[in-house]
C-alpha cells in the first residue's frame, strides 16, 4: 500500500537545463525544457523516460560547464529513479554531489538537499544504515544553514522519520514527524497543505504502532484538510482514501474499507486516467481486502487489473512478480474453495 510518502527534494514533474543566458553578465540560466514526449499531467511519460535519458546523456557530451553538468546529472538520476534502475541513479546523484561541493562549498544549504537524495536512494534499495547516514548529515547541515525557523527543515525532519519507519524504530520516526508537524504549524499556520502529509504520515506511523484509533483519527484529519484545500478531486485525497481503507482492512472492517478503496480507485482513475502506477497499486489493495473477504475471484479479477497496468507501463518487473505471486496464492484459494467436500461417511456435500 501506499503508506509514509517521503518529501523528495527534487524536480519530480518537469526537465530543468542550464543554458547559457542573455544577461548582461551572461550567468548561466534554468530553464524548463517543452518537450513533446511530457504527459497532460506536467510530466514525463513513462514510455518516454528512456528517450530523455538519451536525450539527455547527448547533450553532456557537449557540455563543458560543471554548473550545466552539474544539473543534467540530477535529471538523470532523477529519471533513472522513477524506472526503477537505482544504482544508476545513485551513480548520478553522487556525480551532481560532487560537483556542487566544488561549485558551492561545503556549506551551502543546496547541498543538504544533494545529500538527502541520496538517502532517498538508498532507502528504496533498502541500504537504511546508509540512508540514515546520509540523511543525518543533510539535517545538520540543514538545521546549521537555514536555522530553526526555516519550513524546508519539516522536509528533513520528514525524511528522518521515514528512515526510522523502515527500519521499524517507530518512537523515533513518531519524534521526527511530530518535530515537522510542530514546525509547520508554526510557520505556515493551520490551513497549509504541507499539514495535511504530516498528518498523514503520523497516522500511517501509529497504524504501525496498531493504535489504530490515533491512526484513523490523523488520517481523517489529513483527508479534510486537502479536501477543504485541494477539493476532493486531488491525488492527495486518493492517498488519504486508500490509507483510511488500510486501517479498517487491519481492524477487519473490510466493508468499510472496500468502500474508502473503491473510492480512492475513483479519483484516481479521474485524475490519473487508466494506466497510472499508483491505479495499479489501488487495484492490488482492492484484491487483499477481497482476499480477506474470501471473494477470490474477485481477488484474481484485480490482481491480473494491477498486473495489466504495470506490463503497459513498462519497468515495474518488481511489481509484476510480487503480483504474479499474489496471483499463485489466489488461484490455490480458488481450487480449494470450488472443491468438493467429504463427510465423515466419504460421501460429498
Amino acid at each position: 500500500a501506499i503508506e509514509v510518502i517521503p518529501d523528495l527534494l527534487e524536480c519530480k514533474n518537469a526537465i530543468f537545463e542550464i543554458e547559457p543566458g542573455n544577461n548582461v553578465e551572461n550567468k548561466l540560466e534554468i530553464k524548463e525544457v517543452n518537450s513533446s514526449t511530457y504527459s497532460s499531467l506536467g510530466g514525463l511519460t513513462t514510455k518516454s523516460k528512456r528517450e530523455e535519458i538519451k536525450r539527455l546523456s547527448e547533450k553532456l557530451k557537449n557540455i563543458t560547464s560543471l554548473e550545466h553538468k552539474m544539473y543534467l546529472y540530477n535529471q538523470l538520476a532523477i529519471i533513472y529513479k522513477d524506472i526503477g534502475e537505482y544504482e544508476e541513479s545513485l551513480i548520478y546523484q553522487e556525480k551532481t554531489l560532487k560537483f556542487s561541493e566544488e561549485l558551492l562549498g561545503e556549506n551551502d544549504p543546496e547541498l543538504a538537499s544533494r545529500y538527502s537524495n541520496i538517502a532517498v536512494i538508498y532507502r528504496i534499495m533498502g541500504k537504511l544504515s546508509k540512508a540514515l547516514t546520509y540523511q543525518e548529515k543533510a539535517l545538520k547541515l540543514a538545521e546549521k544553514m537555514l536555522g530553526e525557523n526555516d519550513p524546508d527543515l519539516a522536509k528533513f525532519y520528514n525524511n528522518m522519520s521515514t528512515i526510522y519507519t523502515d527500519m521499524g524504530k517507530l518512537p523515533e520516526a513518531l519524534k521526527y514527524q511530530e518535530k515537522a508537524l510542530k514546525l509547520r504549524k508554526e510557520l505556515l499556520g493551520d490551513n497549509h497543505p504541507d499539514l495535511a502529509q504530516s498528518y498523514n504520515n503520523i497516522s500511517m506511523i501509529y497504524k504501525h504502532m496498531w493504535k489504530m484509533h490515533e491512526a484513523l483519527n490523523y488520517q481523517e484529519k489529513a483527508l479534510n484538510l486537502r479536501k477543504k484545500l485541494l477539493g476532493d478531486n486531488h491525488p492527495d485525497s486518493a492517498q488519504s482514501y486508500n490509507n483510511i481503507a488500510s486501517i479498517y482492512q487491519s481492524i477487519g472492517e473490510l466493508k468499510k474499507a472496500l468502500k474508502y478503496q473503491e473510492k480512492a480507485i475513483f479519483l484516481m482513475k479521474e485524475i490519473l486516467g487508466d494506466k497510472h502506477p499508483e491505479l495499479a497499486v489501488s487495484y492490488l489493495n482492492t484484491a487483499s481486502i477481497y482476499r480477506d473477504l474470501k471473494e477470490y475471484r474477485k481477488e484474481k479479477e484485480y490482481i491480473e487489473k494491477s498486473i495489466n497496468i504495470w506490463k503497459d507501463i513498462g519497468h515495474h518487473e518488481k511489481d509484476i512478480s510480487q503480483a504474479m505471486i499474489a496471483l499463485i496464492s489466489n488461484n490455490i484459494n480458488i481450487k480449494q474453495q470450488v472443491k468438493p467436500k467429504i463427510n465423515r461417511k466419504g460421501n460429498f456435500y
